[in-house]
């Protein structure tokens, strides 16, 4: 369709083709090609006028630049999507691009900030009734007031999220909110019901998608097993992550993350020397992520987030305590 389309006289329809093509791209993860066809939607749709295939196509590079961890062009793109959006009053697109603002923020560790763009994502779904969006900024919200020590408010969200998902068939988010309902737990000491919980979350992820798309939850479920005494468990899990290159883990969340858990897997099973070697990368990881991350006050923000200053501080202390 691209390629014909590309012969026509109607640019409109070209850049209605590249736009088609960048979401097939999106959605099977290929981000680098989704933004590549984005950025040629979107001088197409300038050259003709079209806002709002000019607002979708900031959006769209937005999007995909935040999961290519090139976070400075991801809120310059978010903020002229933005604009765009507003200007057209183009409610739904707006509501779009918000909630997944939320999900680059978390990233970066503005939390105050990710709650703010969810509240006002969900006041302009209650006129344009996307479910989908509501249940994904339920599901932020929860992991939000889980790093901000608020592991009631992080129940109740998550809560919301999994009923949501059920009713609407939304698996991904289904398992999501499993996960932070889990984490919920474990913060409320209810270890052996929140394994149950991630557990579940776990065996709808197995079924749809591949170990790098929810690496995070095998890593939130090796800290909810060392908590609960199941080292054998926890091992097992830390081999599993162990399994993952670099370039797979850079579909995770935060990668640095991944590798710290695994550290406190092989430590929980005993292997020392895995359990150091993971430690280090995770130290590794975790300063290269940094430093991709704004300079200011959102890297001050992002080291301050409560898995960032335990891996910082590890060099120090010499072991992996339980996140």
């Amino acid at each position: 369709m691209r390629d014909r389309a590309s012969s026509l006289s109607d640019r409109t329809i070209h850049a209605r083709a590249l736009t088609t093509a960048a979401v097939a791209a999106l959605l099977v993860q290929g981000y680098a090609e989704a933004r590549e066809l984005s950025r040629e939607a979107l001088d197409i749709a300038t050259a003709t006028g079209d806002r709002n295939l000019q607002a979708a196509a900031h959006a769209r590079i937005a999007v995909t630049s935040a999961r290519l961890d090139d976070f400075d062009t991801a809120i310059d793109e978010a903020a002229l999507a933005e604009a765009l959006f507003a200007e057209s009053d183009n409610k739904r697109g707006l509501a779009t691009l918000l909630t997944n603002q939320a999900a680059l923020l978390m990233r970066l560790g503005l939390f105050e900030a990710t709650l703010s763009v969810i509240e006002r994502s969900n006041a302009l779904l209650e006129i344009v009734r996307e479910r989908r969006m509501s249940v994904a900024n339920a599901v932020n919200a929860s992991f939000v007031q889980l790093r901000i020590g608020a592991p009631v408010e992080a129940k109740r969200f998550a809560s919301e999220g999994l009923a949501m998902a059920r009713e609407i068939g939304f698996p991904a988010f289904e398992a999501a909110a499993l996960a932070n309902l889990g984490n919920a737990e474990r913060a409320l000491g209810n270890v052996d019901h929140a394994i149950e919980l991630m557990q579940r979350g776990l065996a709808i992820r197995r079924a749809i998608q591949e170990l790098p798309d929810f690496a995070d939850d095998v890593s939130d479920l090796i800290h909810a097993l060392v908590a609960a005494g199941r080292d054998d468990e926890a091992l097992a899990a830390a081999r599993e992550l162990a399994t993952l290159d670099a370039d797979a883990l850079r579909n995770a969340f935060w990668p640095h993350y991944c590798l710290w858990s695994a550290a406190a897997g092989f430590a929980a099973g005993g292997d020392v020397g895995a359990a150091a070697e993971f430690r280090r990368e995770a130290r590794a990881t975790l300063e290269r992520f940094a430093q991709l991350v704004p300079a200011g006050a959102t890297r001050q923000a992002f080291r301050a987030i409560d898995v960032s200053r335990a891996i910082a501080d590890s060099a120090h202390a010499g072991r992996t305590p339980v996140r």
